[in-house]
């Protein structure tokens, strides 16, 4: 699988995770699945609801619905999920893990080191017998 990015909403989502610092910047992916590519065509960025919002995440689920009515005759959908840690880590953690609650979405995760962007990484979720895990994919920025 791969994922296709355009450069501008890299560059939206990487500077909302600089400004989220040192919480973490959560949002969605809008795009389109073909020929099991994904090609984004744009973020929304949510406020962080999570109790913990420095080292959690979690999308308004509000958001959620109002871009799901906001889609349905656009020929878009929502492809995934994007957030921050400001960890410096890009790697999915464990808490991460334990919140896929869609297997289908992708997952782009940005790693701000000490307010700083170092680097954005996507990642498939992959169902298992054992559970869900996720999956590093090629990321293409256009």
């Amino acid at each position: 699988m791969t994922v296709q990015i355009p450069d501008p909403v890299i560059q939206q989502i990487e500077a909302f995770a600089r400004a989220s610092f040192p919480d973490e910047a959560c949002g969605l992916l809008v795009g389109r699945r073909a020929d099991g590519a994904i090609k984004v065509f744009g973020a929304r960025e949510s406020q962080n609801i999570a109790a913990n919002p420095n080292s959690h995440f979690e999308v308004d689920p509000g958001l959620r619905l109002r871009l799901q009515r906001e889609l349905r005759d656009q020929g878009s959908e929502i492809v995934g999920v994007f957030h921050s840690h400001p960890s410096g880590d890009p790697a999915p953690s464990k808490t991460d893990s334990a919140a896929i609650w869609e297997p289908d979405l992708l997952w782009l995760i940005t790693a701000v080191a000490q307010g700083a962007v170092a680097v954005s990484k996507a990642y498939a979720v992959d169902d298992t017998d054992t559970g869900f895990s996720f999956r590093q994919v090629t990321m293409e920025r256009a």
